[in-house]
């Protein structure tokens, strides 16, 4: 009889509980999978093998299929994400200095305390657009 062996596996995807309970009723029927416990916390999935014919190959295939894959055992990131990380930075920047000198940020009126209070009233009504708009799912 062969030894057993745990294997720890690195998991995108994982958001909740229900995610865990997925892959554990994916992965244990697997010939060779003896435990399975996961964790989207830690985003992790523990594996422990009884050495029969299971492999880990068979076990990253099936997650990569039910939309959890694997992630790189460097953690590596690779040039891509970063690359369209770089370029939303720099689009976003461009996007706030053509705004900046097109002078839309001072066509609005600054708000003192000499200001009426119907018209701070107004100002509260057209802004709370905003909260309910961002906030409101909370």
């Amino acid at each position: 009889m062969t030894e057993a062996r745990t294997t720890t596996l690195t998991v995108r995807g994982m958001s909740c509980v229900a995610c865990e309970q997925r892959i554990a009723r994916m992965l244990a029927p697997l010939p060779g999978v003896a435990a399975v416990a996961a964790h989207f916390e830690s985003n992790t999935v523990e594996l422990t093998f009884d050495g029969e014919a299971a492999t880990l190959v068979a076990c990253t295939e099936a997650l990569a299929t039910a939309h959890y894959p694997v992630a790189d055992s460097t953690g590596a990131v690779s040039l891509r994400r970063l690359f369209s990380a770089i370029a939303l930075v720099l689009a976003a920047l461009a996007g706030s200095v053509l705004l900046q000198r097109s002078g839309i940020f001072t066509a609005f009126p600054l708000i003192t305390q000499q200001m009426s209070l119907p018209v701070l009233f107004l100002v509260g009504l057209s802004t709370s657009i905003h909260c309910v708009a961002m906030c409101g799912g909370i």
